[in-house]
């Protein structure tokens, strides 16, 4: 079975913590942008992004704002750490 550049991101990018206080979506957006554009991939709008995330049963909690459990890791958290000082990516960047 082929996987979607969402499962790529999510096998490259995010570490369970269990005790760590997780990531919120749009932390996840943002890494999610650093990674596609290290690696040449077209990224998806925020709606799209997030129901991927629910497809690949990535939990969120506190109304779908915080993903527990879950930690950068990677090239990409490098990238994205570096470049947060921006503005963060709006959910609803386009396709």
């Amino acid at each position: 079975m082929t996987k979607t550049p969402l499962e790529d991101f999510l096998t490259e990018c995010v570490a369970a913590d269990p005790d760590g206080d997780g990531l919120s979506v749009e932390e996840l957006y943002g890494l999610y942008l650093s990674w596609c554009g290290l690696d040449g991939v077209v990224p998806v709008g925020g709606k799209q992004f997030s129901a991927g995330l629910r497809a690949a049963k990535v939990r969120t909690e506190h109304r779908g704002r915080r993903c527990p459990g879950l930690r950068m890791t990677g090239p990409a958290a490098c990238d994205y750490l570096i470049h947060r000082e921006l503005p963060l990516a709006v959910m609803e960047a386009p396709a």
